[in-house]
C-alpha cells in the first residue's frame, strides 16, 4: 500500500518532466522576401545579372530567418523580433 501511495504521489512530479514549453516563433521570422520575377526570354545581361543578385538576396534572407527559427526550435536562443 505504501509503495502504491507513494507512486501515486511522484507521478504528477514525473509528468511535469514530460512537458515542454511553447516556444513562440516571431512572425518576422515566418516570412521571406519574395523571389524575383524571372527576366523575359531575350532580356539583357544586366537584367538577368540583376535577377541572380534579387535571387540571391531572396535566398540568404530565407537562409537566415530559418536559422532563427531553428536557433529558437534548438533552445539556443531567444526571440527577439527576428533579424
Amino acid at each position: 500500500m505504501k509503495k502504491t501511495s507513494l507512486c501515486l504521489a511522484l507521478l504528477p512530479v514525473l509528468l511535469m518532466g514530460c512537458v515542454s514549453a511553447k516556444r513562440v516563433i516571431p512572425e518576422s521570422l515566418l516570412v521571406c522576401k519574395d523571389a524575383p520575377e524571372v527576366p523575359a526570354q531575350g532580356a539583357q545581361s544586366r537584367a538577368v545579372g540583376n535577377y541572380i543578385i534579387d535571387l540571391y538576396d531572396a535566398h540568404s534572407d530565407c537562409f537566415t530567418r530559418l536559422n532563427g527559427v531553428r536557433a529558437i526550435v534548438a533552445g539556443e536562443n531567444k526571440p527577439e523580433g527576428g533579424p
